[in-house]
């Protein structure tokens, strides 16, 4: 058995991020490994976890999802180090 994918979530919203864990939850294949309410502390996880996935909001306080992503991208977190939007969401952040 291959190790559950690692996956941060990152929403200024409780709420939100609860759901998600909620529904994430349910499946051996991810694991939330941690959570963050703004953009300074998505930056700081995603490079002390090295999570194989950022599940981000693109509004937050203090660093929006856009700047958390290039801030990312400039200096790769996971081994992937890609970025992607769910559809629906404003301005694509295209695979880097």
């Amino acid at each position: 058995m291959t190790a559950p994918l690692s996956i941060l979530l990152v929403d200024d919203h409780e709420v939100v991020r609860r759901g998600l864990a909620a529904l994430l939850e349910g499946n051996d294949e991810w694991k939330v490994v941690g959570e963050a309410a703004d953009g300074r502390t998505a930056v700081q996880l995603a490079r002390e976890m090295r999570p194989d996935l950022v599940v981000m909001d693109v509004g937050m306080p203090d660093l929006n999802g856009y700047e958390v992503a290039s801030r990312l991208r400039a200096r790769p977190a996971s081994a992937g180090g890609g970025c992607d939007r769910l559809p629906g969401q404003g301005s694509e952040l295209r695979p880097s």
